[in-house]
């Protein structure tokens, strides 16, 4: 099937792309993950937070 019939684009155009591509989804999965934690609170483990706990896990 020739991709570059369909779409228009050079062959050799197609095979970069998808190069470009595959090294970033590799690099995406070997990265660590980057989010902010710096805003968030402790929260205290309470009987209440336990309780709830409980009953979901009894499900």
């Amino acid at each position: 099937m020739g991709n570059h019939r369909e779409t228009g684009f050079d062959r050799k155009t197609i095979k970069k792309y998808i190069r470009e591509y595959e090294k970033k989804e590799l690099c995406y999965w070997i990265e660590p993950p980057k989010y902010n934690a710096s805003n968030r609170t402790k929260v205290k483990l309470t009987d209440e937070i336990m309780d709830k706990i409980d009953f979901y896990l009894s499900d």
